[in-house]
Protein backbone atom coordinates (compact mmCIF):
# COMPACT_ATOMS: atom_id res chain seq x y z
CA UNK A 1 0.00 0.00 0.00
CA UNK A 2 2.70 2.59 1.03
CA UNK A 3 4.56 1.52 -1.98
CA UNK A 4 1.53 2.01 -4.24
CA UNK A 5 1.58 5.31 -2.66
CA UNK A 6 4.70 6.42 -2.43
CA UNK A 7 6.35 5.54 -6.03
CA UNK A 8 9.75 5.93 -7.10
CA UNK A 9 10.25 9.69 -7.79
CA UNK A 10 9.31 10.16 -3.80
CA UNK A 11 12.05 7.65 -3.01
CA UNK A 12 13.95 10.08 -1.57
CA UNK A 13 11.49 11.69 0.34
CA UNK A 14 10.34 8.19 1.85
CA UNK A 15 14.37 7.63 3.01
CA UNK A 16 13.76 11.02 4.58
CA UNK A 17 11.07 10.18 6.17
CA UNK A 18 12.60 7.61 7.81
CA UNK A 19 15.76 9.53 8.98
CA UNK A 20 13.69 11.85 10.41
CA UNK A 21 11.84 9.59 12.44
CA UNK A 22 14.33 7.42 13.72
CA UNK A 23 16.71 10.44 14.76
CA UNK A 24 13.20 11.71 16.74
CA UNK A 25 12.77 8.43 18.84
CA UNK A 26 16.41 8.82 19.54
CA UNK A 27 16.19 11.90 20.44
CA UNK A 28 12.63 11.42 22.73
CA UNK A 29 14.82 8.21 24.31
CA UNK A 30 17.53 10.13 24.92
CA UNK A 31 15.44 12.99 27.02
CA UNK A 32 13.10 10.41 28.55
CA UNK A 33 16.43 8.80 30.59
CA UNK A 34 17.45 12.32 31.53
CA UNK A 35 14.24 12.71 33.07
CA UNK A 36 13.67 9.08 34.33
CA UNK A 37 14.27 10.61 37.90
CA UNK A 38 11.60 12.63 37.42
CA UNK A 39 8.83 10.48 36.07
CA UNK A 40 6.41 7.96 37.83
CA UNK A 41 7.66 4.69 35.56
CA UNK A 42 4.63 3.03 34.33
CA UNK A 43 4.98 0.70 30.90
CA UNK A 44 1.30 2.27 29.72
CA UNK A 45 2.94 5.38 30.05
CA UNK A 46 6.10 4.73 28.28
CA UNK A 47 3.91 3.06 25.64
CA UNK A 48 1.58 6.42 25.93
CA UNK A 49 4.35 8.87 25.45
CA UNK A 50 6.26 7.06 22.72
CA UNK A 51 2.72 6.93 20.64
CA UNK A 52 1.61 10.34 21.00
CA UNK A 53 5.54 11.22 20.05
CA UNK A 54 5.20 9.61 16.96
CA UNK A 55 1.89 10.86 16.21
CA UNK A 56 3.49 14.58 16.94
CA UNK A 57 6.85 13.62 14.88
CA UNK A 58 4.37 12.41 11.66
CA UNK A 59 2.91 16.13 12.35
CA UNK A 60 6.38 17.78 12.37
CA UNK A 61 7.69 15.87 9.22
CA UNK A 62 4.60 16.79 7.16
CA UNK A 63 5.98 20.10 6.88
CA UNK A 64 9.21 18.71 4.76
CA UNK A 65 7.18 16.49 2.99
CA UNK A 66 4.71 19.04 1.81
CA UNK A 67 7.63 20.99 0.55
CA UNK A 68 9.52 18.36 -1.57
CA UNK A 69 6.39 16.77 -2.22
CA UNK A 70 5.44 20.10 -4.31
CA UNK A 71 8.63 20.44 -5.91
CA UNK A 72 7.93 16.80 -7.12
CA UNK A 73 4.85 17.55 -8.63
CA UNK A 74 5.62 20.74 -10.60
CA UNK A 75 8.85 19.51 -11.87
CA UNK A 76 7.85 17.63 -15.51
CA UNK A 77 8.44 13.60 -16.41
CA UNK A 78 10.96 14.86 -19.21
CA UNK A 79 12.84 16.63 -16.77
CA UNK A 80 13.51 14.00 -13.85
CA UNK A 81 16.96 12.72 -13.56
CA UNK A 82 18.24 16.80 -15.55
CA UNK A 83 21.37 18.17 -14.06
CA UNK A 84 18.82 21.19 -12.37
CA UNK A 85 16.56 18.34 -10.81
CA UNK A 86 19.43 16.52 -9.28
CA UNK A 87 21.41 19.84 -8.03
CA UNK A 88 18.01 21.09 -6.82
CA UNK A 89 17.09 17.56 -4.86
CA UNK A 90 20.75 17.33 -3.88
CA UNK A 91 21.14 20.34 -1.75
CA UNK A 92 17.03 20.24 -0.57
CA UNK A 93 18.12 17.17 0.86
CA UNK A 94 21.23 18.09 2.62
CA UNK A 95 19.82 21.37 3.53
CA UNK A 96 16.49 19.26 5.05
CA UNK A 97 18.99 16.82 6.84
CA UNK A 98 21.07 19.89 8.27
CA UNK A 99 17.99 21.76 10.23
CA UNK A 100 16.59 18.71 11.48
CA UNK A 101 19.59 17.04 12.55
CA UNK A 102 21.05 20.54 13.97
CA UNK A 103 17.39 21.13 15.79
CA UNK A 104 17.41 17.51 17.41
CA UNK A 105 20.98 18.28 18.71
CA UNK A 106 19.92 21.72 19.93
CA UNK A 107 16.81 20.33 22.09
CA UNK A 108 19.17 18.14 24.39
CA UNK A 109 20.96 21.03 25.72
CA UNK A 110 17.47 22.90 25.86
CA UNK A 111 15.83 20.06 27.58
CA UNK A 112 18.86 20.27 29.99
CA UNK A 113 18.24 23.70 30.62
CA UNK A 114 14.56 24.12 31.23
CA UNK A 115 13.07 20.65 30.94
CA UNK A 116 10.79 21.43 28.18
CA UNK A 117 10.44 21.03 24.36
CA UNK A 118 11.00 23.83 22.48
CA UNK A 119 8.86 26.79 24.04
CA UNK A 120 8.80 30.77 23.46
CA UNK A 121 12.05 30.70 24.93
CA UNK A 122 13.34 29.17 22.20
CA UNK A 123 11.53 31.19 19.92
CA UNK A 124 12.73 34.51 21.67
CA UNK A 125 16.36 33.29 21.11
CA UNK A 126 15.95 33.73 17.18
CA UNK A 127 15.23 37.59 18.31
CA UNK A 128 19.08 37.88 20.22
CA UNK A 129 20.96 35.76 17.18
CA UNK A 130 24.45 37.30 18.33
CA UNK A 131 24.19 37.10 21.75
CA UNK A 132 22.72 33.28 21.13
CA UNK A 133 25.53 32.27 19.27
CA UNK A 134 28.15 34.11 21.39
CA UNK A 135 26.58 31.76 24.20
CA UNK A 136 26.75 28.80 22.29
CA UNK A 137 30.24 29.40 20.97
CA UNK A 138 31.16 30.14 24.78
CA UNK A 139 29.29 27.00 26.43
CA UNK A 140 29.55 24.24 23.64
CA UNK A 141 32.59 22.61 21.07
CA UNK A 142 31.03 24.16 18.70
CA UNK A 143 33.78 22.44 16.22
CA UNK A 144 33.01 18.98 17.36
CA UNK A 145 29.03 19.72 16.94
CA UNK A 146 29.81 20.75 13.34
CA UNK A 147 31.77 17.64 12.78
CA UNK A 148 29.24 15.53 14.42
CA UNK A 149 26.65 16.91 12.00
CA UNK A 150 28.86 16.56 8.67
CA UNK A 151 29.08 13.17 9.87
CA UNK A 152 25.78 12.40 10.06
CA UNK A 153 25.18 13.83 7.35
CA UNK A 154 27.55 11.78 5.09
CA UNK A 155 26.16 8.93 6.46
CA UNK A 156 22.74 9.34 5.77
CA UNK A 157 23.66 10.22 2.32
CA UNK A 158 25.37 7.11 1.62
CA UNK A 159 22.41 5.50 3.32
CA UNK A 160 20.39 6.63 0.92
CA UNK A 161 22.58 5.87 -2.35
CA UNK A 162 22.84 2.06 -1.01
CA UNK A 163 19.02 1.93 -0.85
CA UNK A 164 19.12 3.18 -4.51
CA UNK A 165 17.21 6.65 -3.32
CA UNK A 166 19.27 8.57 -5.42
CA UNK A 167 18.52 6.61 -8.10
CA UNK A 168 15.29 5.81 -8.01
CA UNK A 169 14.14 9.71 -7.60
CA UNK A 170 15.81 10.45 -10.76
CA UNK A 171 15.30 7.54 -13.01
CA UNK A 172 11.49 6.77 -13.12
CA UNK A 173 8.60 7.33 -15.33
CA UNK A 174 6.04 8.77 -13.06
CA UNK A 175 3.17 11.23 -14.92
CA UNK A 176 1.72 14.08 -13.18
CA UNK A 177 -1.56 11.95 -12.36
CA UNK A 178 0.81 9.56 -10.12
CA UNK A 179 2.41 12.13 -8.40
CA UNK A 180 -1.10 14.34 -7.96
CA UNK A 181 -2.03 11.38 -5.92
CA UNK A 182 0.39 11.20 -3.31
CA UNK A 183 1.06 14.74 -3.19
CA UNK A 184 -2.40 15.63 -2.68
CA UNK A 185 -1.63 12.20 -0.06
CA UNK A 186 0.92 14.11 1.97
CA UNK A 187 -1.12 17.77 2.18
CA UNK A 188 -3.87 16.18 3.36
CA UNK A 189 -1.81 15.03 6.26
CA UNK A 190 -0.32 18.34 6.45
CA UNK A 191 -3.53 19.78 6.62
CA UNK A 192 -4.84 17.47 9.31
CA UNK A 193 -2.14 18.62 11.82
CA UNK A 194 -1.94 22.63 10.46
CA UNK A 195 -5.85 22.78 10.91
CA UNK A 196 -6.60 20.70 13.61
CA UNK A 197 -3.80 19.29 15.79
CA UNK A 198 -2.92 21.39 18.84
CA UNK A 199 0.51 21.39 20.37
CA UNK A 200 -1.41 21.44 23.76
CA UNK A 201 -2.86 17.78 22.75
CA UNK A 202 -0.16 16.28 23.58
CA UNK A 203 -0.43 17.06 27.33
CA UNK A 204 -2.43 13.99 28.55
CA UNK A 205 -0.37 13.02 31.64
CA UNK A 206 -0.42 14.42 35.13
CA UNK A 207 3.59 14.47 34.83
CA UNK A 208 4.57 17.81 33.33
CA UNK A 209 7.79 15.81 32.18
CA UNK A 210 5.69 12.85 30.05
CA UNK A 211 3.77 15.98 28.76
CA UNK A 212 6.61 17.32 27.45
CA UNK A 213 8.52 14.29 26.08
CA UNK A 214 5.08 13.50 24.58
CA UNK A 215 5.67 16.73 22.12
CA UNK A 216 7.81 17.38 19.30
CA UNK A 217 10.01 19.96 19.08
CA UNK A 218 10.21 21.59 15.94
CA UNK A 219 6.15 21.10 16.48
CA UNK A 220 6.37 23.16 20.04
CA UNK A 221 9.01 25.78 18.01
CA UNK A 222 6.63 26.81 16.03
CA UNK A 223 3.19 26.28 18.55
CA UNK A 224 4.88 28.45 20.67
CA UNK A 225 5.68 31.18 17.93
CA UNK A 226 2.29 31.57 16.23
CA UNK A 227 0.77 31.40 20.11
CA UNK A 228 3.61 34.07 21.14
CA UNK A 229 3.10 33.56 24.78
CA UNK A 230 4.42 31.76 28.06
CA UNK A 231 2.60 30.27 30.41
CA UNK A 232 4.21 31.75 33.67
CA UNK A 233 2.79 29.52 35.95
CA UNK A 234 5.07 26.37 34.73
CA UNK A 235 8.45 28.32 35.40
CA UNK A 236 7.67 30.75 38.49
CA UNK A 237 6.30 29.34 42.02
CA UNK A 238 2.50 31.37 42.50
CA UNK A 239 0.70 32.14 45.64
CA UNK A 240 -2.90 32.86 45.15
CA UNK A 241 -4.64 36.21 44.52
CA UNK A 242 -5.75 36.59 48.23
CA UNK A 243 -2.39 35.30 49.95
CA UNK A 244 -0.74 38.22 47.66
CA UNK A 245 -2.70 40.93 48.59
CA UNK A 246 -2.16 40.34 51.99
CA UNK A 247 1.61 40.06 51.72
CA UNK A 248 1.59 43.27 49.33
CA UNK A 249 -0.92 44.85 51.89
CA UNK A 250 1.23 44.41 54.58
CA UNK A 251 4.63 45.44 53.09
CA UNK A 252 3.76 48.45 52.18
CA UNK A 253 2.10 49.60 54.88
CA UNK A 254 3.70 53.19 56.47
CA UNK A 255 3.96 55.43 59.33
CA UNK A 256 2.73 58.46 56.70
CA UNK A 257 0.44 56.91 54.80
CA UNK A 258 -3.20 54.60 55.04
CA UNK A 259 -4.79 52.40 53.05
CA UNK A 260 -7.79 53.87 51.63
CA UNK A 261 -9.70 50.15 51.24
CA UNK A 262 -10.05 46.93 52.78
CA UNK A 263 -10.40 44.77 49.60
CA UNK A 264 -8.24 43.48 47.00
CA UNK A 265 -6.47 46.68 46.89
CA UNK A 266 -3.38 49.31 47.40
CA UNK A 267 -4.52 52.55 46.92
CA UNK A 268 -3.12 54.57 49.93
CA UNK A 269 -2.91 57.98 50.90
CA UNK A 270 0.14 59.03 52.10
CA UNK A 271 0.65 62.36 53.94
CA UNK A 272 4.33 64.00 53.64
CA UNK A 273 6.06 66.49 56.51
CA UNK A 274 8.14 68.32 55.35
CA UNK A 275 9.06 69.89 52.18
CA UNK A 276 9.34 68.27 48.92
CA UNK A 277 13.16 67.44 48.16
CA UNK A 278 14.14 67.18 44.33
CA UNK A 279 17.36 65.35 44.12
CA UNK A 280 19.49 64.79 41.09
CA UNK A 281 18.13 61.97 39.14
CA UNK A 282 20.53 60.03 36.85
CA UNK A 283 18.06 57.39 35.31
CA UNK A 284 20.14 54.94 33.76
CA UNK A 285 18.36 51.75 32.66
CA UNK A 286 20.20 49.14 30.76
CA UNK A 287 18.37 45.93 29.63
CA UNK A 288 20.67 42.77 30.60
CA UNK A 289 23.08 44.34 33.48
CA UNK A 290 23.13 41.41 35.84
CA UNK A 291 24.02 42.48 39.36
CA UNK A 292 27.31 40.44 39.28
CA UNK A 293 28.85 42.76 36.74
CA UNK A 294 29.42 45.71 39.36
CA UNK A 295 32.12 45.75 42.23
CA UNK A 296 29.52 45.98 44.98
CA UNK A 297 27.72 42.71 43.94
CA UNK A 298 31.56 40.84 44.01
CA UNK A 299 32.75 41.36 40.64
CA UNK A 300 36.83 41.92 40.36
CA UNK A 301 37.07 42.89 36.99
CA UNK A 302 36.26 46.54 36.90
CA UNK A 303 33.73 46.11 34.06
CA UNK A 304 31.27 48.85 35.38
CA UNK A 305 33.66 51.58 36.81
CA UNK A 306 31.29 54.91 36.29
CA UNK A 307 28.13 52.97 37.82
CA UNK A 308 30.54 51.79 40.75
CA UNK A 309 31.53 55.18 41.22
CA UNK A 310 27.84 56.55 41.18
CA UNK A 311 26.88 53.59 43.57
CA UNK A 312 29.28 54.74 46.62
CA UNK A 313 27.89 58.78 45.92
CA UNK A 314 24.55 57.66 46.17
CA UNK A 315 21.70 56.30 47.48
CA UNK A 316 21.85 52.42 46.54
CA UNK A 317 18.99 49.65 47.03
CA UNK A 318 20.83 46.52 47.03
CA UNK A 319 17.36 44.73 47.80
CA UNK A 320 14.97 45.92 45.06
CA UNK A 321 13.84 43.74 42.24
CA UNK A 322 12.50 44.70 39.11
CA UNK A 323 9.15 42.03 37.98
CA UNK A 324 9.90 40.70 34.65
CA UNK A 325 10.22 36.84 32.60
CA UNK A 326 12.70 38.46 30.59
CA UNK A 327 15.07 41.22 31.10
CA UNK A 328 12.88 43.68 28.69
CA UNK A 329 9.69 43.00 31.04
CA UNK A 330 11.90 44.55 33.63
CA UNK A 331 12.04 47.47 31.74
CA UNK A 332 7.65 48.04 32.17
CA UNK A 333 8.08 47.17 36.13
CA UNK A 334 11.73 50.02 36.46
CA UNK A 335 9.93 52.74 34.43
CA UNK A 336 6.00 52.57 35.28
CA UNK A 337 6.09 50.38 38.89
CA UNK A 338 3.75 47.89 37.06
CA UNK A 339 3.99 43.91 36.67
CA UNK A 340 5.66 43.20 33.07
CA UNK A 341 2.73 42.72 29.94
CA UNK A 342 3.22 38.72 30.24
CA UNK A 343 1.33 38.06 26.42
CA UNK A 344 2.63 41.42 24.80
CA UNK A 345 5.95 41.93 22.87
CA UNK A 346 7.85 45.58 23.13
CA UNK A 347 7.55 46.96 20.18
CA UNK A 348 9.75 50.58 19.91
CA UNK A 349 6.64 52.62 19.83
CA UNK A 350 5.84 50.92 23.07
CA UNK A 351 9.01 51.81 24.87
CA UNK A 352 9.43 55.00 23.23
CA UNK A 353 5.91 55.59 25.52
CA UNK A 354 6.83 54.45 28.25
CA UNK A 355 9.95 56.55 28.93
CA UNK A 356 8.03 59.30 27.78
CA UNK A 357 5.48 58.95 30.37
CA UNK A 358 8.30 58.73 33.13
CA UNK A 359 10.01 61.90 31.44
CA UNK A 360 6.05 63.21 32.16
CA UNK A 361 6.52 62.45 35.28
CA UNK A 362 9.88 63.87 36.38
CA UNK A 363 9.34 67.14 34.33
CA UNK A 364 5.74 67.79 36.32
CA UNK A 365 8.43 67.58 39.81
CA UNK A 366 11.02 70.52 38.07
CA UNK A 367 13.39 67.75 38.32
CA UNK A 368 14.38 66.58 35.12
CA UNK A 369 15.64 68.91 32.58
CA UNK A 370 17.38 66.36 29.59
CA UNK A 371 16.53 63.05 28.89
CA UNK A 372 18.66 60.98 26.22
CA UNK A 373 17.23 57.64 25.70
CA UNK A 374 18.21 54.81 23.10
CA UNK A 375 15.19 52.27 22.43
CA UNK A 376 16.34 48.81 20.98
CA UNK A 377 19.01 50.43 18.91
CA UNK A 378 17.24 53.67 17.90
CA UNK A 379 18.43 57.14 19.43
Amino acid sequence: MLNKILTKRYSLLKMFAITFLVFAMMVRTCLYFFSIQFIDFSIVNLIKVFGIGLFYDLGSLSYFLALYALYILIIPTKFHGSKLDRILTKFGYGLFLFVIIFSFLAEIPFWQEYQRRFNFIAVDYLLYTYEVIENIHQTFPLPLLIVIIVIILILSNRFAKKRDAFKNTFENSDTFKTKLITTTFIFLLLSVFHFNIKNTQAENFTNVNENELAKSGLYSFFAAYKSNELNFKDFYPTNSTDENYNILRTFIKSENDSLLTTQKDIKRFTFNNGDEQKPNIIFIGLESLNARFMERFGNKENWTPAIDSLAKQSIFFTNIYATGTRTIRGMEAISLAIPQLLEEVLLKEQAIIIYLQLEQFLNKKGILEHLFMVVMGIL
